[in-house]
């Protein structure tokens, strides 16, 4: 079935996870499991064929094609406000990493390089892949990604940073490297390690919603990720 891609609904990235329960929501399903197993059995997709394939974390190059159709057409000045907020991130840069006490500013890091992100794989402008590129090295220093600066990866300060790498790794496959994307891979791992195995926090302390949150996000990098991660299937039950 032809996919019909609105810049709009790329520019809500996030709420695509939920879009298989909205979609049911009519029939009353009450069971979470339930509701992917009929969005996927929706789908003629063969899971196999995405094997070492990039990019298929939502929208593939024959997407991008479409949604550059929009960008440079009639969404043409919706465009133009995400090419101005990409022009600051890549003015002001990434932030190196200052501990404070709740570490907000990371999210904000994260989510600034969604937008570079994408912004270059629309633009094809190099000077937002520089950027992409400086704001990995830098996240991927990070001593933690998390609200509490030293011991673990467990709170809600480094979601994007999940997200970020999960959707970079994904779309600009051939463009980061192999030793860059090695360096993204034993991120993700140590701090999915981290997450799920240290727990310093302990799962009842953790905020649900910010669990919901960091959870989506990895799940998004170890779909991106998910050949080069040996625990990856038993990281995302």
């Amino acid at each position: 079935m032809k996919k019909i891609i609105s810049l709009t609904l790329v520019f809500s990235l996030m709420f695509s996870l939920f879009l298989p329960f909205m979609s049911y929501a009519e029939e009353e399903l009450s069971d979470i499991d339930t509701a992917w197993e009929k969005y996927f059995e929706d789908k003629d997709t063969n899971f196999e064929e995405l094997s070492y394939t990039h990019p298929r974390i939502w929208l593939t190059n024959e997407d991008f094609e479409s949604v550059k159709g929009y960008a440079f057409g009639e969404q043409s000045t919706l465009w133009s406000i995400v090419e101005r907020s990409a022009d600051s991130y890549v003015s002001s840069g990434v932030k190196n990493f200052v501990e404070d006490d709740e570490n907000v500013w990371m999210n904000t890091q994260g989510k600034n390089l969604v937008s570079l992100i994408f912004a270059y794989k629309i633009s094809g402008k190099k000077e937002y892949l520089n950027s992409v590129f400086s704001y990995i090295d830098t996240i991927c220093e990070y001593p933690s990604w998390s609200n509490k600066a030293t011991d673990d990866n467990c709170h809600l300060a480094g979601n994007s940073n999940f997200l970020a790498f999960g959707l970079a790794y994904d779309w600009l496959y051939k463009e980061l490297g192999e030793e860059r994307k090695a360096r993204m891979v034993e991120n993700i791992k140590t701090r999915i390690e981290d997450y799920n195995y240290d727990n310093s926090y302990g799962f009842d302390s953790i905020n649900l919603h910010n669990m919901i949150v960091i959870n989506t996000s990895a799940l998004i990098a170890l779909g991106a990720m998910y050949e080069e991660i040996p625990k990856a299937e038993e990281y995302m039950k």
